[in-house]
């Protein structure tokens, strides 16, 4: 069984293995509550692209996850 600690430090280490572009997007998104405009400005991208780089991030982060044994 898997403490909260342990939980962070996985999902710390997966979100560190992102492409950063991909990261930055999650972050920017997940943590900062950017809304998809704000986020394409930041990268000069239309929000569409900035949807499918944060569906690939979550894609890639459970995959992760999944391979930490957090799943």
């Amino acid at each position: 069984i898997l403490t909260d600690r342990d939980m962070r430090q996985k999902l710390a280490a997966a979100i560190g293995k992102l492409d950063p572009d991909h990261r930055m997007v999650l972050v920017m998104k997940e943590y900062d509550r950017m809304t998809y405009s704000q986020i394409a400005d930041v990268f000069d991208a239309s929000p569409g692209t900035i949807k499918s780089w944060l569906h690939r991030s979550k894609r890639q982060l459970a995959r992760l996850l999944k391979e930490s044994e957090v799943f």
